[in-house]
């Protein structure tokens, strides 16, 4: 992996920066608290995003702002990639938003889960060496913080074990054996359960044999009352026969005594309908007698002739009120005229001035006026008492229209009275007719049911060998049920000792099925506390011991370039604690000088950066390594060692973060870094 360029946005004490990184080495320059270490977290958060413990947002996000992020630019196993992360203030806190990822030009829009689980591909990590807090891959092969390197190298024997376990990956050993011992637990917790549900299996067996013992005696008693049942059954069925054939005379009997009280029915319904229609005849005949009078005594008259005089009249009577309503129109006319001349005339006495022309008006010219409209209002009155004398004449022809009109209404709902009845008389004639009829059928059918009845000869019953058979064939099925009822019985309870036998039978399956298993479990148990977990000890030895071998001369190695001191030397213990021997003594890490200590940590941090690649083959991430102040308290001579030791590492990029002036001599690109105020800038 090659790191070419990182840009931060409101990341802790960067407004806005972009700092591009080469290949070979590079250093960070910059005082104490300008904002080097930034950029390596900012870096680390651009990779694995947030990690609890390790990198919160609230440390990367800049105090005051609500956005930030971090968009970084490298290249692969020979792809180009671009990741963006973002980080959002909310009610809730500060965490991650969405980003991207963009592989050879092709952009991705992910979740900060999706982005995570994408970069770990790429970088070739197994999920199963970066957890929820750290990537220890990472930590401990690219960059280490000095602390986190310093507390490995303090800690207690058992918690460096634990760490080195799981940088190597070799924790699962422990986790192994530590499962095999819960699985041994659970196993004997089955075991004892097995043999509680399998201990009472004999007396399982020896109740199995008594229930098989009575199911043979009931089948006995069962074989010897189906023929007592079948015997009686046949008795039963030919009674039944016999008293079948006597409920067949006796229901025929009983079906011919019905017939004939239906037939007597029937005589008695026949004879009270004609009783009845004779005298429904009699009534209508008189009712005839009697319309036959009315009609004859009044006139019959046709009714086209009385249909052409009812329209003569309507017709006359019409052409009346027209003439009226023409009357009428010209009374209107006359006493309109009238009243107007009435009106000039009293108009013209009082009048003075023409109201046209304005000129006095003279005695002479009103008396004219009035003069002529007097003579117009005896010609109106004449006229008017004229048309009111035509009108009068007219009114009396109508008054003698109305009387003639009435008179021919009258005349049509007689006849029309008349003409009901004619039909009704019609009507009762035809219903003489159908009752006479009518009698005449039931006539008929009452001989026909007579001559039925006599032809019906009804036996008497003879209920007493009937009620005798019935009583027998009754005793002979009471003695069959409870016949039938204990072979059932008997059955029921063969079938219950079969149920239980099943019952019985896959118990003690189950029980030897669990016998079996119990010899399973056992062998299991006895192969995993017996063998499997003295492997799991043996191979955790041998690979840790190979780790050891390594890890012990690459850690000698990189002190001894170093150190130039022979007095002074370094091994590692069986639990990878740094012994050291000074002047043929141990002494404690903390009786070294500070130059002598950062050595002890750089010598380890080079040495287990080796071993780890050396051991996890896929990961694309061994051409990189950032060194975090790796020359605290180093003399000059010390300066230029570390020199030679990055060039003896080979590596492709090699990013040292340090405010020694000296390193600057032999790295091939200077990053600077200064702080102003509360912001970071690069300046070089």
């Amino acid at each position: 992996m090659l790191l070419k360029k990182i840009k931060l946005e409101n990341i802790r004490s960067y407004v806005n920066e972009e700092i591009e990184f080469s290949s070979g080495t590079v250093l960070l320059s910059g005082d104490i608290g300008s904002g080097k270490s930034s950029i390596l977290l900012a870096l680390e958060f651009a990779l694995f995003g947030i990690m609890k413990g390790d990198i919160s947002g609230s440390e990367l996000l800049r105090h005051g702002e609500k956005n930030g992020s971090v968009e970084l630019e490298m290249e692969i196993a020979g792809r180009q990639v671009i990741i963006k992360r973002a980080l959002k203030r909310g009610s809730a806190g500060i965490g991650q938003d969405s980003g991207y990822i963009i592989i050879d030009g092709i952009k991705t829009d992910l979740v900060a889960k999706e982005l995570k689980a994408r970069i770990l591909e790429l970088l070739g990590y197994s999920q199963e060496f970066v957890n929820k807090s750290k990537s220890l891959i990472y930590r401990y092969t690219v960059y280490t913080p000095q602390e986190e390197m310093k507390r490995i190298i303090l800690s207690k024997p058992e918690e460096r074990l634990d760490t080195l376990r799981n940088v190597f990956g070799i924790d699962k050993y422990k986790r192994i054996r530590e499962n095999v011992m819960l699985y041994v637990r659970e196993l004997k917790r089955n075991l004892s359960y097995i043999e509680g549900q399998t201990q009472d299996i004999e007396e399982i067996n020896l109740s199995l044999k008594e229930k098989l013992e009575t199911k043979k005696n009931l089948h006995l008693d069962i074989e010897r009352q189906k023929p007592k049942a079948k015997k009686i059954k046949k008795v039963v069925e030919e009674k039944r026969k016999e008293l079948e054939s006597v409920e067949k005379e006796v229901e025929k009997t009983r079906e011919l005594q019905n017939q004939v009280k239906i037939i007597d029915a029937k005589i008695e319904s026949a004879k009270q309908n004609i009783l009845d229609n004779q005298k429904r005849l009699n009534e209508e005949k008189q009712k005839i007698l009697e319309i036959d009078k009315e009609v004859d005594g009044k006139k019959k008259v046709k009714e086209d002739v009385l249909k052409e005089k009812r329209i003569s009249i309507e017709n006359k009577i019409i052409e009346s009120n027209k003439k009226t309503q023409d009357l009428n129109t010209k009374i209107g006319q006359y006493e309109f005229s009238k009243k107007e001349a009435e009106k000039l005339i009293e108009k013209i006495v009082t009048l003075t001035k023409c109201p046209t022309c304005m000129q006095k008006v003279d005695d002479n010219h009103k008396h004219e006026i009035s003069d002529e409209n007097k003579k117009k209002i005896l010609d109106a009155q004449k006229r008017l008492e004229e048309v009111l004398a035509q009108k009068k004449e007219i009114t009396e022809v109508l008054d003698q229209l109305h009387k003639k009109q009435s008179q021919f209404t009258e005349i049509q709902k007689n006849h029309e009275i008349l003409k009901v009845k004619l039909e009704t008389l019609n009507d009762k004639k035809k219903q003489i007719g159908e009752i006479e009829k009518n009698v005449f059928d039931l006539n008929k059918e009452l001989e026909s049911l007579n001559k039925q009845k006599k032809e019906k000869q009804v036996k008497p019953v003879d209920e007493t060998k009937y009620l005798s058979l019935k009583q027998e064939l009754s005793k002979l099925q009471e003695d069959y049920r409870e016949e039938e009822i204990k072979l059932v019985k008997l059955i029921e309870q063969e079938k219950s000792i079969d149920d239980v036998v099943i019952g019985i039978k896959k118990q003690i399956q189950v029980k030897e099925e669990l016998k079996k298993k119990s010899l399973k479990i056992k062998k299991t148990q006895n192969f995993l506390s017996d063998f499997f977990e003295n492997l799991m000890i043996s191979m955790e030895k041998h690979v840790m011991a190979t780790i050891y071998h390594e890890f012990n001369s690459l850690v000698s190695k990189w002190f001894d370039t170093l150190i130039d001191d022979d007095t002074l030397s370094i091994s590692l213990s069986n639990d990878f604690t740094p012994m050291l021997l000074q002047n043929g003594y141990e002494t404690e890490i903390a009786n070294l000088s500070g130059g002598e200590k950062t050595s002890v940590a750089l010598s380890y941090r080079l040495a287990l950066n080796k071993v780890i690649n050396d051991m996890i083959g896929q990961i694309n991430t061994k051409d990189l390594i950032i060194l975090d102040e790796p020359t605290d308290g180093f003399s000059t001579e010390q300066l230029d060692r570390v020199r030679d030791v990055i060039d003896e590492l080979e590596l492709n990029q090699v990013i040292i973060v340090s405010h020694e002036p000296k390193i600057e001599s032999f790295v091939n690109n200077i990053i600077r870094i200064e702080k102003e105020g509360h912001g970071s800038r690069v300046v070089g």
